[in-house]
């Protein structure tokens, strides 16, 4: 009895929720309609619609619109890649010291910076040789080397010195000769020829002194220094080739050694661009003719020609490219060594593409590019473009117009204007 009664209730509630899931359907349906479209369109219109522009007769005189028909073109064949600017070979180079000794600042009192901009022939700074035998700068050998050195020189600037106070007493001594030879020739008591004799005498020793003098200055200038004790003799270490400071390894007062590398200067005009190339395409590309790139971020209108250069051959087997080098004008110092860049070169071959003026095309904010068309007279379309390739004044265009198309060359970026409100047309 009591399985018969849950088997009746177990009936009535699944009936029951089968009605209320009916009823609920029911009022869905037969319910207000007026919430259910969330999104709706009214009056949709193509992109085209919305980017025509009518002119009058007076403003498109005024705008002097030229429109010119896009044509089918037989076009050289390029293929692009990655770029890098670098150093031209033998263009960067280490100076080093010729000698040991002091660094010092130049005679206007300046010391280079890292990243300074240098030009051929400037001075960087001085080198004051120096042997005072530091152990930073000498070793044993040469230590003693300079010590002997020093004793030769000591004893040859004792004998100088000696031999200037000789000679100045010899030079004396022909003087008072050469009075007393004077004077007796002009009281008619003495010879002309010892009054000759007297002259060459003193002459003699005049000579011998102020070459014993000149020894002496010698002597002692070398061993000044020698010892480090003036700058008369400071080497200017100058620049050899215009450029950049890279790198800087020495301090004012800092004590080298003899080769101790000094600083890096590095070429900044004219720079290369080194391409790597897969090595089955070599055979399809134009290597005696100028490719063309651009920078990164930057759209195809501001493309710079690169001309190609002789190069020493490098290459990288584990992504069996090779180099090809190309010179980059650089004379506003717009680009910096290490920049990636996007480089086209010619191909071999032609192809039949889609060419439009280049003058013709305009960027938005987003990089996209757009033409307008004319659909009829003073009526002008802006359609958008897609960009195969460009090169010098000319534009290769993959989709968005078709052959005969008239694109609007002059006025373009004044229809531009119009269209967004920047123009007062």
């Amino acid at each position: 009895m009591m399985r018969k009664l849950l088997r009746l209730l177990a009936v009535v509630s699944v009936v029951h929720s089968s009605s209320g899931c009916t009823e609920s359907s029911a009022a869905k349906d037969g319910g207000d309609h007026s919430h259910e479209e969330r999104v709706s369109v009214s009056h949709p219109q193509p992109e085209s619609k919305l980017t025509t522009i009518t002119l009058s007769n007076d403003a498109r005189t005024h705008l002097d619109i030229q429109t010119v028909p896009a044509r089918i073109e037989a076009v050289s064949n390029h293929r692009t890649y990655g770029g890098a600017v670098v150093i031209p070979e033998g263009r960067s180079i280490m100076i080093s010291a010729p000698l040991a000794g002091t660094i010092a600042t130049t005679e206007q009192g300046t010391f280079p910076q890292a990243g300074a901009t240098v030009s051929t022939g400037d001075a960087l700074f001085q080198l004051i040789p120096s042997l005072q035998g530091h152990g930073e700068v000498l070793n044993p050998a040469d230590r003693i080397a300079m010590v002997r050195a020093r004793a030769d020189l000591e004893s040859a600037r004792a004998q100088a010195v000696g031999d200037v106070e000789a000679a100045n007493a010899q030079l004396g001594g022909t003087k008072v000769a050469l009075e007393r030879a004077q004077k007796l020739v002009q009281e008619n008591a003495g010879s002309v020829r010892s009054l000759d004799e007297a002259t060459a005498n003193h002459r003699m020793a005049q000579a011998a002194l102020e070459a014993a003098q000149v020894r002496r200055e010698v002597i002692e200038s070398t061993l000044n220094a020698l010892s480090g004790e003036t700058k008369s003799t400071a080497l200017q270490i100058a620049v050899p080739f215009s450029g950049i400071v890279q790198r800087l390894l020495v301090a004012p007062n800092e004590v080298i050694a003899n080769g101790a590398p000094l600083c890096e200067i590095t070429a900044a005009n004219p720079l290369w661009v080194r391409v790597s190339v897969y090595v089955g395409d070599i055979q399809h590309l134009s290597l005696d003719e100028s490719a063309h790139a651009r920078r990164l971020g930057k759209s195809s209108s501001s493309e710079f020609a690169l001309a190609p250069v002789l190069a020493p051959p490098t290459a990288t087997s584990t992504t069996a490219t090779v180099d090809l080098y190309y010179e980059l004008d650089n004379a506003k110092r717009e680009f910096q060594a290490g920049e990636r860049l996007i480089v086209s070169i010619p191909a071999k071959g032609e192809t039949e593409a889609l060419v439009i003026p280049r003058m013709a095309v305009l960027y938005d904010i987003h990089g996209d590019s757009w033409v307008y068309v004319a659909e009829s007279e003073g009526t002008y379309v802006r359609k958008r473009i897609a960009i195969a390739h460009s090169v010098g004044q000319s534009v290769q265009v993959s989709s968005g117009i078709v052959e005969g198309d008239p694109v609007v060359t002059t006025g373009a970026a004044e229809l531009f204007g119009i269209e967004f409100g920047a123009s007062g047309h």
